[in-house]
């Protein structure tokens, strides 16, 4: 008797499959345009809620929400006899998790939206009540509505981008974003940026970097990144509150050239 495959896999490809795995990568450029734009007095948030509310890292720039593992595991012929109690529990990249996007300062907040999301579509959106007041009519247009005005389901990354961009043009938003740069005091205004900069890895690296600019009478800013992959991010920071600082990158190969220099 031949039995038939219930599965479904194999047979076809997997074409309706549709992954959220470029949603946290679409967050995060949009977090580094209001950085950029209000010249870093404004900040985006897209990170994992906790149970009580609150996000899980106050400023996180870049984060490795997403990860993808693929691979092929023989079958063991054993396995009827083995045991799975040691076995890591697959279900787990199976997330079903709450993400939360905010505009910050050191002082505010405002929570634009919280999506609930599994790695395929799709993924519930539950806007803020005045911005869906504002634009409510047009996302019904885009998204699914459910039953309460401000939750929609969305199927797919195009929607999701056109959802996305009515939210960052609603009214609402640019006038927080404009009352928030008001509020937060110009402190590039009051103490610029020398015009020599220096970024570096670690601390040895600044103790000895701040020894050659006094062996040279020079007077230089040096920051510590903490890390060679941070160092992109300190100098956008530095780029946007200072566009006329002479910046010099220091960092160390760790005998892989190429990758560093990239």
């Amino acid at each position: 008797m031949e039995f038939k495959n219930y599965w479904g896999i194999g047979e076809e490809p997997q074409d309706d499959l549709k992954y959220t795995d470029n949603i946290y990568r679409i967050m995060e450029e949009q977090c580094k345009y209001l950085f950029q734009y209000t010249r870093s007095k404004v900040f985006a948030v897209f990170d994992e809620i906790k149970i009580d509310g609150s996000m899980l890292v106050v400023a996180k720039t870049i984060s490795n929400v997403f990860k993808s593992v693929s691979g092929i595991t023989e079958l063991q012929e054993t396995i009827a006899e083995s045991s799975t109690e040691n076995l890591i529990d697959a279900n787990d990249m199976y997330f079903d998790k709450r993400y939360g996007f905010e505009i910050c300062t050191e002082k505010y907040r405002f929570r634009l939206f919280e999506l609930r999301m599994t790695p395929i579509y799709p993924v519930e959106i539950i806007i803020d009540e005045g911005i869906c007041k504002n634009i409510g009519k047009t996302l019904a247009r885009i998204a699914i509505p459910m039953e309460k005005f401000n939750h929609f389901i969305i199927n797919d990354e195009e929607t999701f981008c056109d959802v996305l961009e009515n939210i960052l043009q609603d009214k609402k938003v640019h006038y927080i974003i404009d009352e928030l740069q008001k509020r937060v005091q110009d402190k590039n205004e009051e103490k610029k940026l020398p015009e020599k900069v220096i970024i570096c890895e670690g601390k040895t690296d600044e103790i000895i970097l701040q020894a050659l600019a006094r062996k040279l009478n020079q007077k230089v800013t040096i920051i510590v990144a903490d890390g060679k992959y941070k160092v992109p991010v300190i100098f956008d920071t530095v780029t946007v509150r200072n566009i006329k600082s002479n910046i010099l990158i220091v960092i160390d190969s760790d005998g892989n050239e190429k990758e560093t220099k990239k």
